[in-house]
């Protein structure tokens, strides 16, 4: 439930940031910077990987530099299969890049989102059971009615 919640609030709350925003948006810092000529990644690790059925998201932590400039921050490929061949034509791609700020500003909203999911779900699922204990809300927490 929280990991669907999420996703979804992945695929529709950050299409903001795409590089596929519509007319008369602006890109964001980083993705402005990463697609100058010249830029090189300085380095870069996949941090995670989430897929859904057809639906796939890989986080990679980068560094972009261009002589003595230099943004760091996370990068989004994001891919959805629309047939189930697995060819790469029935492939859409896009990317979202997140500079520092922006990625602890996601993170922050994430944690927000999931922190009142598990809310609902004490208030709704939980409590209808009462001899089932405390709810937790969150790291370390718990709820009592």
């Amino acid at each position: 439930m929280i990991r669907s919640s999420v996703w979804l609030c992945l695929l529709f709350g950050t299409t903001a940031w795409s590089q596929s925003a519509p007319v008369g948006t602006e890109p964001s810092p980083m993705e402005a910077f990463a697609t100058v000529t010249g830029i090189r990644t300085a380095w870069s690790v996949e941090v995670g990987h989430l897929q859904y059925s057809a639906i796939q998201a890989t986080f990679t932590a980068v560094a972009l530099v261009d002589g003595g400039r230099q943004i760091s921050g996370l990068v989004v490929d994001l891919s959805a299969r629309e047939n189930g061949d697995g060819g790469e034509s029935g492939v859409t791609r896009d990317k979202i890049y997140l500079d520092e700020e922006a990625a602890r500003r996601t993170r922050d909203a994430l944690i927000e989102i999931a922190d009142a999911i598990r809310q609902h779900r004490c208030r709704t699922d939980a409590w209808e059971q009462r001899n089932s204990g405390p709810c937790t809300t969150g790291p370390g927490t718990s709820t009592t009615n």
